[in-house]
């Protein structure tokens, strides 16, 4: 701009005055190209603004790029403090995996260790149950001797296996179950081959029910009265006929329902007896019998056997115990 008003300056001094009208007729014939040249020069100048716009507008655009560029840069240098931290944790999560898998490894030879071990013992422990099978197999003969009219004897064999299985049996809860005990006992090897045996003895001596009955009693009042929380550690402990036997001895109720289990085996009615306000239990028999106590029950009368102590015999009743009523539990 500052050329172009110089020239135009120029050109009106020339044109005004002050010089010759040759000169005016000379700078007319210069005038077209400087007309021409101050178009130039004024084009130039647009485009010197023009530039100097763009200039400027590529001036802030660059800043922008650059603060972009700053903002990306920042966002690099976290995303490699982060990079940094992951691969730490990497570096953290392989040598953890190393540990882990040498823990692995050591566990893998301890199973292997133990599986060997396992084999053994489940080997041995076959052999044991092999011969525990071949222990509980064993008869254990059992011999009794005692006094009835003389001298009484009888063997008895109880397998080891049916002992211990009696010995396991969940208790009775009340004395009705008492019954149960008579009954699921008959069926075993030991009261049957017992059965067989005073079967052939009262059959012998011509015994009738209330001899037989009463040579049954003998026999079973012979063994030792034990109290439960002395053999058993318990204060009731009801014992199984088998077990009665094999242990040579009970209370009250175990040789109660040892003589009911035979007794009911060699056809004899017979019923549990468990006296009002007395810890006690006794049988009631159906014998053949006039005289001695009873308890009557659905018509039949079922004389009192102690079975605790020797020499009582069927009717007869320890005085304390008369006119106590009592509980029947029939075992048929």
């Amino acid at each position: 701009m500052k050329r172009i008003i110089i020239l135009v300056v120029v050109a009106t001094v020339l044109l005004g005055g002050g010089i010759g009208a040759g000169y005016r007729i000379g700078y007319s014939m210069y005038m077209p190209e400087i007309v021409r040249h101050i178009g130039t020069i004024n084009n130039l100048t647009t485009d010197v603004t023009n530039l100097e716009q763009v200039n400027s507008n590529l001036e802030q655009t660059i800043v922008q790029k650059e603060a972009f560029i700053q903002g990306q840069e920042s966002q690099i240098s976290g995303l490699e403090v982060e990079s940094a931290g992951l691969r730490t944790q990497i570096s953290s999560l392989e040598a953890q995996y190393t540990s882990l898998e040498s823990d692995l490894t050591e566990a893998r030879e301890q199973i292997d260790d133990y599986q060997q071990q396992l084999s053994e013992k489940s080997k041995s422990i076959i052999s044991l149950g092999n011969r525990l099978n071949e222990v509980l197999s064993i008869d254990i003969p059992q011999y009794y001797k005692w006094n009835y009219n003389g001298t009484r004897e009888l063997n008895v064999a109880i397998t080891l296996s049916s002992y211990v299985n009696y010995s396991e049996k969940q208790r009775p809860r009340d004395l009705a179950g008492l019954a149960d005990m008579v009954k699921e006992s008959k069926s075993d090897p030991s009261i049957k081959s017992l059965v067989n045996q005073l079967s052939e003895i009262a059959d012998t001596k011509r015994y009738n029910d209330r001899q037989l009955a009463d040579y049954v009693a003998s026999f079973v009042q012979s063994m030792p009265y034990t109290v439960d929380y002395d053999t058993k550690g318990r204060d009731e402990y009801p014992r199984y006929p088998v077990e009665t036997l094999f242990e040579r001895g009970g209370d009250c109720e175990d040789t109660s329902i040892l003589i009911a289990t035979l007794l009911d085996s060699l056809g004899i009615n017979v019923v549990l007896l468990h006296l009002e306000g007395e810890h006690h239990i006794a049988l009631g028999v159906d014998v053949p019998l006039s005289y001695g106590y009873y308890y009557e029950y659905i018509g039949t009368k079922y004389w009192f056997l102690e079975t605790t102590a020797e020499g009582w015999r069927v009717g007869d009743i320890p005085t304390e115990m008369k006119n106590k009523m009592a509980y029947i539990y029939p075992v048929w």
